[in-house]
């Protein structure tokens, strides 16, 4: 019997063995071999999975032709074969060599994952990484002869996680340098996975919150709108886009308002399960706040206008065209919209003005002339009407000196009123990071018609990206059916495109990819456009396959087969031609923990995941029908409770006369395999979150051959609106000459720091100019040499133009503030003072830093002071508008009265961002008001003694004649007495306004009921008034601690007014209710109403309502005001609510003593 014959069929290796003259080592001739070796060879012979023999005690090697290729060319393949270990592997047999002792020890077998083992191959050292199992192989007396290797190199698969950490690290610095903020978080929790630096500086924050949950990291968000809109984002999956959206954050213990332009997008898993979210943010406050305060200059201008009453003027001297706004027209008798002409304006002056104002504007007109400054009359053509006013001007000149244009104001002296005019104004892609995946990266249109693929695809393929040929040229024709089958299956249903193909290389060579596509959605729904990956698994499915031939190949002996099946680190199957598993390798038990009883038949199924389980059955089934190869994936449940995807090969098994025997199939644990994926997929869905929502351009630049690459966002930076390539040169000369210096500058520093920042203007190809913002980073390397810089560009064009249209305003509004007489000011939300125009300063001989931070009252009269400040105070608190008559003291001591008046300044949603005031000059005004004070008091008591007499007199006419026949004499006696009645009423009520002008109202308070006092005016009134129905409701009654007459008297000039101002109506309601410790006393009419305009002023000393209507109704206006006097200086608060034919509720309120 020939004892070479287990060599014989058993490929390169079998052949080589016989081919060596053994002889020459300790081993002989093969036919004097071991059975043990003998048997053990020939297994290993015939295996298609990677296997080397370490034999007896001086370690002869062997090795299959499933190894073979591991020792690649130019290295130890043949010569090692039956060489000692330590003389075939001497460069790492410090590392085999305590894996060997441990086996032939008897100490059990080793495993290693991915371990690096360099080897020498190829000509040279190459570093290898390996997972490999040794164990023993025993002789017939169980005694360890020589150990077994079973392994398989994972170069490919560990350089493949190199690539995928770097591109985790390539994602983590763009987050990380972007110049806009951006933040991952994960978790149901929202965990805090990656946020950059710029992110954790306007949180206030430091890296220590990475990884906490985000309503821990910023509580506050928890009660503002964002919190509703994240979640919703993990919830739907739908992205959330927001503009100048207000975030109030608790920034180092101080709540800071800032306005951000956000997106957020949801990250899902391989499932499509929403496992985390990214938001990408702008900080737009700067912006917003710059808006705002430009629309506040302009409110702010607009104020000073109106508030002035001024005319405005503005003339084109080279045009000869004059314009003015519509309070210069109508003085000059036009109307809004018709043209202005210089001719007319000189023709409607006074004759006698006319030659003086046309050569002061000419003489205004020359170079180097004073100011333009000049009072002159118009009169106005229609009415007549003459007005003295003060023109103020300005002329602007060109560089000829030439003057260009002339504008200024025109103010009414008589009024002192001002104004002014108002002013009005208001794709990206990182190729770059695609084109560093290791993958090919491709887009298609909705229909599935090819328009972009990566860097990496054309130098793989070498085809470009066009329609649907791209894919007929590239996959492998037995394989295009399929995956077009299922490409266009996708493209219908809108679902996740997956598939395996060959795929050919530019030299013609298949490679075995898998493909995977995603839809990418609008807000609607509809799919827009598909992106997708190639990946290489090329290495992965040479290891199947050989695999699977290794398990074709064993079928000498089933008890040698489950000695070797035992001995594999994959885990092996066999299942009989009635579908029912009848074995299982030691690999597999120990995974599932269950014995082989428990796993025989569909036992082993239990362990699949339940989402898993339909599709396995199902593809097992169907491949078993048709006697077909089956891959496919699954979890299944490990002996510690754990589930891990695992990959299962199944291959049908025929006997030689071609009957069918059942299935034998190999698992392996993918676990990892998968999560690499997994962290694959993640970072190209947070690359494409990165793209779509970053309006930077980037770009990358090659400093050792000067080569950049940039998006197509970065050339439309530059002006461009389609791809054009240009290298750097060409891009430099659109940096603007004077800004090419600094830019120069910015690229030299960042060479030593390490990091690029730099603003420029760049003049586009039409010439206009942009501002740009630059950030990048430089790479250097192992030598610290710079190779490479990698960068970002912004459009900041928008923000520039705000900050000067901001500064060219301001000077406007200051330049306006300045020509006017009135003192103007401005201050803060709190009342500090920011501003005082030239005429306040001027007036008061105080420069503007002492006059700041309430510098300022030491101008006011100290008898003023209190009031002024309470007033002033009152305004700040409640948003009122202030209004206040006070002394200023002049520069030369002498003080003089003025009208201050100041208004607040709202943004949209009403909060007061300034105030803006103006002080008028009213000493005149005071004098005269002063005069006309005496004269009323003096003239009340002088009427007072004459209108009594007469009153007796007439009482006493009446008491004669009242039975006397004289009808006449009667009627004109009653008449005359009515008459007295009202001149005594008009009497006492000028001695009330004198003795509260001069401060000599006296109230004379007790204790009373309300009620009582109440009843009583209403009687009173029915008395005068018996045609009226005075009604009364009340809640409770209260004691009052008032002067009860001047009550009363308040009382009673409520319910006439009720009964004048309400002709066609015969009923008056007086309500009372308590609020807050005051009652509330209401009279109610339905008579002719009042609108709010005049509402404002009812209280006003001699206001009365004009109006046609009115003038039907006799009165001073005295009575409101000295009601609202006595209410007044009761601590009480008095008001109307009225609207025109609506009637009116005139009310009154007064502290409560005590309720009864």
């Amino acid at each position: 019997m020939d004892r070479s014959q287990f060599l014989a069929d058993s490929g390169e290796m079998g052949r080589l063995i016989m081919e060596k003259d053994w002889s020459l080592t300790t081993l002989g001739h093969p036919d004097t071999w071991p059975v043990s070796l003998r048997i053990t060879l020939g297994n290993v012979l015939n295996s298609r999975f990677p296997k080397f023999i370490y034999w007896g005690e001086d370690l002869i090697c062997f090795y299959n032709d499933a190894y073979r290729p591991s020792l690649g060319k130019q290295g130890k393949h043949p010569n090692i074969l039956g060489m000692k270990a330590p003389e075939a592997w001497p460069e790492i047999w410090p590392t085999i060599k305590p894996l060997i002792d441990q086996v032939m020890a008897g100490k059990g077998a080793t495993w290693s994952d991915d371990q690096l083992i360099p080897i020498y191959r190829n000509g040279k050292m190459e570093d290898v990484y390996w997972t490999f199992s040794y164990s023993p192989i025993k002789d017939e007396c169980g005694a360890t002869t020589g150990v077994l290797v079973t392994c398989v190199e994972t170069t490919q698969k560990v350089q493949s996680l190199k690539k995928l950490e770097l591109s985790e690290r390539h994602f983590r610095y763009l987050i990380k340098e972007a110049s806009i903020p951006i933040a991952v978080f994960t978790g149901d929790d929202h965990y805090l996975a990656h946020a950059n630096t710029i992110t954790l500086q306007m949180w206030g924050k430091d890296e220590s919150v990475i990884g906490q949950p985000l309503y821990d990291i910023l509580p506050e968000l928890k009660e503002q709108d964002f919190a509703c809109k994240f979640d919703d984002v993990y919830t739907t999956g739908e992205p959330c886009v927001e503009k100048e959206a207000l975030f109030v954050l608790n920034v180092h213990g101080e709540e800071k308002e800032f306005y951000i332009d956000y997106s957020i997008k949801a990250i899902r898993d391989e499932t499509g399960f929403i496992s985390g979210a990214m938001v990408i943010a702008m900080d737009v406050t700067e912006k917003i706040l710059t808006r705002k305060k430009l629309e506040e200059s302009l409110n702010e201008l607009q104020f000073a206008i109106d508030a002035t009453e001024l005319g405005t003027w503005d003339y084109d001297p080279k045009k000869n065209k004059l314009t003015g706004n519509t309070r210069l027209k109508k003085w000059f008798g036009l109307k809004p919209d018709e043209e202005l002409e210089l001719e007319h304006a000189i023709n409607v002056m006074a004759e006698k003005d006319q030659k003086r104002v046309a050569g002061a504007i000419l003489k205004a007109l020359e170079y180097g002339s004073a100011a333009y400054d000049i009072e002159y009359t118009i009169i106005h053509p229609d009415t007549k009407e003459e007005r003295i006013v003060r023109a103020v001007g300005k002329t602007w000149y060109g560089e000829d000196n030439i003057a260009y244009r002339f504008n200024g104001t025109l103010q009414d002296v008589t009024n002192r009123v001002l104004a002014r005019k108002r002013i009005e104004d208001s794709e990206r892609e990182f190729r770059q990071l695609v084109d560093s995946l290791p993958e090919l990266i491709w887009t298609t249109d909705a229909a599935g018609n090819q328009g972009f693929a990566s860097k990496r695809w054309e130098e793989f393929t070498g085809i470009k990206p066009v329609g649907t040929e791209s894919f007929v040229r590239m996959i492998h024709p037995e394989d295009y059916k399929e995956v077009m089958q299922a490409w266009m299956d996708s493209v219908s249903s809108g679902k996740e495109f997956r598939s395996e193909a060959r795929v050919k290389n530019r030299d013609g060579v298949y490679h075995w990819f898998q493909v995977v596509g995603q839809p990418i959605k609008n807000e609607q729904g509809k799919i827009e456009k598909w992106v997708g990956a190639y990946t290489d698994i090329n290495e992965q499915k040479k290891a199947e396959d050989g695999l699977i031939n290794a398990i074709h190949k064993i079928e000498e002996s089933e008890k040698r087969f489950r000695i070797v099946a035992d001995k594999a680190p994959v885990m092996i199957w066999m299942a009989g031609t009635d579908k029912l598993c009848n074995f299982f390798n030691k690999a597999w038990l120990n995974f599932s923990g269950r014995s082989m009883e428990e796993e025989y038949g569909n036992g082993w199924a239990e362990n699949i995941h339940p989402d898993d389980m339909e599709r396995c059955l199902e593809i097992y089934n169907k491949a078993f029908d048709r006697r077909e190869e089956f891959y496919m994936e699954y979890r299944l449940l490990r002996h510690d409770g754990q589930y891990r995807w695992i990959s299962d090969n199944g291959t049908p098994r025929f006997a030689p006369d071609g009957t069918f025997e059942g299935y034998i199939g190999a698992c392996m644990d993918i676990q990892e395999q998968i999560e690499y994926q997994n962290n694959l997929e993640e970072t190209k869905e947070k690359l494409n979150i990165v793209i779509e929502a970053s309006e930077l351009g980037t770009w990358e630049l090659d400093l050792l051959t000067k080569q950049v690459t940039y998006s197509d966002r970065y050339l439309q930076i530059f002006g461009y609106k389609s791809r054009v390539h240009l290298d750097q040169d060409e891009l430099l000369r659109h940096y603007h000459p004077s800004d090419l210096p600094e830019r120069n500058h910015a690229f030299k520093s960042a060479l030593r720091t390490g990091s690029l920042h730099y603003e420029s203007r760049l003049i586009w190809p039409d010439k206009s100019v942009h501002w740009i913002e630059a950030r990048g980073k430089v790479f250097y390397n192992k030598e610290q040499e710079p190779v490479r810089m990698l960068g970002t560009i912004r459009d900041i064009t928008g923000e520039v133009n705000y900050q000067q249209e901001l500064e060219e305003r301001e000077q406007r509004f200051r330049l306006l503030a300045d020509s006017l007489p009135q003192h103007v000011w401005t201050t803060t939300p709190d009342g500090n003072v920011t501003y005082f125009n030239k005429s306040f300063v001027e007036y008061t001989g105080l420069n503007a830093k002492t006059l700041n931070n309430f510098g300022w009252t030491r101008v006011i009269h100290e008898d003023d002071l209190e009031e002024n400040l309470r007033l002033w105070e009152l305004s700040i608190a409640t948003g009122q508008d202030y209004l206040c008559e006070h002394r200023f003291r002049r520069y030369d001591g002498q003080y003089r009265w003025h009208l201050s008046r100041a208004l607040p300044q709202r943004d949209s949603k009403g909060n007061i961002q300034m105030w803006v005031g103006a002080s008028t000059d009213i000493q005149d005004i005071k004098e005269l008001d002063q005069q006309k004070d005496l004269f009323i008091g003096m003239a009340s008591h002088e009427l007072k003694t004459p209108v009594t007499s007469i009153k007796g007199y007439v009482q006493i006419l009446q008491s004669m004649y009242q039975q006397g026949e004289d009808g006449f004499l009667k009627d004109a006696l009653k008449v005359m007495n009515k008459q007295i009645v009202v001149l005594t009423d008009l009497i006492s009520d000028l001695l009330d306004l004198s003795k509260i002008k001069s401060g000599n109202l006296v109230l004379n308070k007790e204790h009373y009921p309300a009620n009582e006092m109440i009843k009583d005016v209403i009687n009173d009134i029915k008395h005068v008034n018996p045609n009226i129905d005075v009604t009364y409701d009340f809640q409770k009654d209260v004691e009052l601690f008032a002067d009860k007459d001047r009550i009363g008297q308040v009382l009673i000039n409520f319910l006439t007014n009720a009964i004048k101002y309400s002709p066609n109506s015969s009923s008056v309601n007086v309500k009372s209710e308590l609020q807050n410790g005051k009652i509330i006393i209401s009279v109610i009419d339905s008579g002719i109403g009042i609108s709010k305009a005049d509402q404002k002023k009812i209280f006003e000393r001699f206001y009365r309502v004009e109006g046609k209507s009115e003038k039907s109704f006799p009165g001073f206006g005295i009575g409101l005001f000295i009601a609202a006097e006595i209410i007044r200086r009761h601590g009480g608060e008095i008001g109307v609510k009225s609207k025109p034919g609506k009637g009116s509720v005139f009310h009154f309120s007064l502290p409560v003593h005590r309720e009864l």
